[in-house]
Protein backbone atom coordinates (compact mmCIF):
# COMPACT_ATOMS: atom_id res chain seq x y z
CA UNK A 1 0.00 0.00 0.00
CA UNK A 2 1.26 3.65 -1.30
CA UNK A 3 0.77 6.22 1.56
CA UNK A 4 1.64 9.73 0.86
CA UNK A 5 1.63 12.80 1.83
CA UNK A 6 1.13 15.20 -0.88
CA UNK A 7 1.12 19.45 -0.09
CA UNK A 8 -1.00 21.56 -3.05
CA UNK A 9 0.12 25.35 -3.82
CA UNK A 10 -2.87 26.43 -4.80
CA UNK A 11 -2.31 29.75 -6.36
CA UNK A 12 -3.84 32.46 -7.63
CA UNK A 13 -1.83 33.03 -10.74
CA UNK A 14 0.61 29.97 -10.37
CA UNK A 15 0.02 26.15 -8.81
CA UNK A 16 2.41 23.44 -7.64
CA UNK A 17 2.75 20.47 -5.63
CA UNK A 18 5.19 18.49 -3.58
CA UNK A 19 4.90 14.96 -2.02
CA UNK A 20 6.68 12.37 0.73
CA UNK A 21 6.30 8.71 1.32
CA UNK A 22 5.61 8.37 4.64
CA UNK A 23 8.13 5.66 4.98
CA UNK A 24 10.64 8.29 4.74
CA UNK A 25 8.93 12.26 5.16
CA UNK A 26 12.31 13.48 5.41
CA UNK A 27 12.74 13.30 1.75
CA UNK A 28 10.64 15.63 -0.16
CA UNK A 29 10.17 15.42 -4.27
CA UNK A 30 8.92 19.03 -5.72
CA UNK A 31 7.24 18.12 -8.78
CA UNK A 32 8.82 20.12 -11.77
CA UNK A 33 7.45 18.67 -14.52
CA UNK A 34 4.81 20.20 -16.76
CA UNK A 35 2.82 19.49 -20.09
CA UNK A 36 4.45 21.53 -22.57
CA UNK A 37 6.28 23.76 -20.28
CA UNK A 38 9.88 22.52 -21.00
CA UNK A 39 10.50 26.14 -22.78
CA UNK A 40 8.81 28.44 -20.20
CA UNK A 41 10.83 31.31 -18.88
CA UNK A 42 8.80 32.83 -16.13
CA UNK A 43 10.27 35.39 -14.33
CA UNK A 44 11.62 34.58 -10.96
CA UNK A 45 12.24 37.23 -8.39
CA UNK A 46 16.21 37.10 -6.83
CA UNK A 47 16.91 39.55 -3.83
CA UNK A 48 20.52 40.59 -2.84
CA UNK A 49 20.35 39.46 0.92
CA UNK A 50 22.50 36.62 1.06
CA UNK A 51 20.19 34.95 1.36
CA UNK A 52 20.99 31.36 1.57
CA UNK A 53 18.60 29.62 -1.09
CA UNK A 54 19.26 32.30 -3.34
CA UNK A 55 21.67 29.48 -5.54
CA UNK A 56 17.98 27.93 -6.13
CA UNK A 57 15.76 30.85 -7.61
CA UNK A 58 16.87 29.67 -11.12
CA UNK A 59 15.38 26.26 -10.41
CA UNK A 60 11.96 27.67 -9.07
CA UNK A 61 10.70 28.88 -12.25
CA UNK A 62 9.89 24.98 -13.09
CA UNK A 63 8.11 23.78 -10.11
CA UNK A 64 5.00 25.55 -10.83
CA UNK A 65 2.72 26.05 -13.71
CA UNK A 66 -0.18 28.43 -14.27
CA UNK A 67 -3.30 28.37 -13.30
CA UNK A 68 -5.36 28.35 -16.05
CA UNK A 69 -7.71 26.18 -17.81
CA UNK A 70 -9.04 25.84 -22.02
CA UNK A 71 -12.00 24.53 -22.13
CA UNK A 72 -13.64 23.30 -25.73
CA UNK A 73 -16.32 25.11 -27.42
CA UNK A 74 -19.06 23.75 -25.20
CA UNK A 75 -17.63 24.72 -22.05
CA UNK A 76 -17.50 21.20 -20.99
CA UNK A 77 -14.29 19.37 -21.77
CA UNK A 78 -11.12 20.55 -20.57
CA UNK A 79 -8.82 21.26 -24.14
CA UNK A 80 -5.49 22.30 -22.27
CA UNK A 81 -4.52 23.46 -18.58
CA UNK A 82 -1.45 25.20 -17.23
CA UNK A 83 0.85 27.03 -19.48
CA UNK A 84 -0.18 25.09 -22.71
CA UNK A 85 -3.67 27.17 -22.01
CA UNK A 86 -2.09 30.80 -22.94
CA UNK A 87 0.09 29.58 -25.44
CA UNK A 88 -2.16 27.07 -27.73
CA UNK A 89 -4.53 28.71 -30.39
CA UNK A 90 -7.93 27.45 -30.49
CA UNK A 91 -10.81 26.31 -32.29
CA UNK A 92 -12.51 29.72 -31.26
CA UNK A 93 -10.56 32.57 -31.93
CA UNK A 94 -12.45 34.99 -29.24
CA UNK A 95 -12.20 32.39 -26.79
CA UNK A 96 -9.90 33.34 -23.58
CA UNK A 97 -8.52 31.21 -21.02
CA UNK A 98 -10.31 31.14 -17.47
CA UNK A 99 -8.34 32.04 -14.77
CA UNK A 100 -8.37 33.62 -11.63
CA UNK A 101 -10.57 31.83 -10.57
CA UNK A 102 -9.36 30.84 -7.06
CA UNK A 103 -10.65 34.19 -6.16
CA UNK A 104 -14.14 32.79 -6.02
CA UNK A 105 -13.26 30.81 -2.95
CA UNK A 106 -12.80 33.93 -0.84
CA UNK A 107 -15.91 35.52 0.64
CA UNK A 108 -16.19 39.00 -1.22
CA UNK A 109 -18.39 38.33 -4.07
CA UNK A 110 -18.25 41.43 -5.10
CA UNK A 111 -14.45 41.44 -6.95
CA UNK A 112 -15.24 38.07 -8.56
CA UNK A 113 -13.24 37.22 -12.02
CA UNK A 114 -15.21 36.26 -14.81
CA UNK A 115 -16.32 33.18 -15.28
CA UNK A 116 -18.40 31.53 -18.19
CA UNK A 117 -22.44 30.94 -18.01
CA UNK A 118 -21.86 27.12 -17.91
CA UNK A 119 -19.06 26.66 -15.29
CA UNK A 120 -19.01 27.01 -11.69
CA UNK A 121 -16.48 28.16 -9.72
CA UNK A 122 -16.64 24.54 -8.58
CA UNK A 123 -16.40 22.72 -11.48
CA UNK A 124 -13.46 24.67 -12.94
CA UNK A 125 -11.23 24.01 -9.57
CA UNK A 126 -12.13 20.38 -9.59
CA UNK A 127 -11.32 20.12 -13.66
CA UNK A 128 -7.95 21.80 -12.52
CA UNK A 129 -6.77 19.72 -9.80
CA UNK A 130 -8.01 16.79 -11.44
CA UNK A 131 -5.84 17.79 -14.87
CA UNK A 132 -2.86 18.73 -11.67
CA UNK A 133 -3.25 14.98 -10.72
CA UNK A 134 -2.88 13.16 -13.67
Amino acid sequence: MFRVVVGIDFGTTYSGFSFAHISNPAIVATNDEWPEQDQINTTVPKYDDNSENIEYWDQMEKLKTNTVLKYDKNLEKVECWGFPALTKISEQKEENPVELFKLHLCDKKTDEPFLPAKLTYKKVITDYFIKMGK
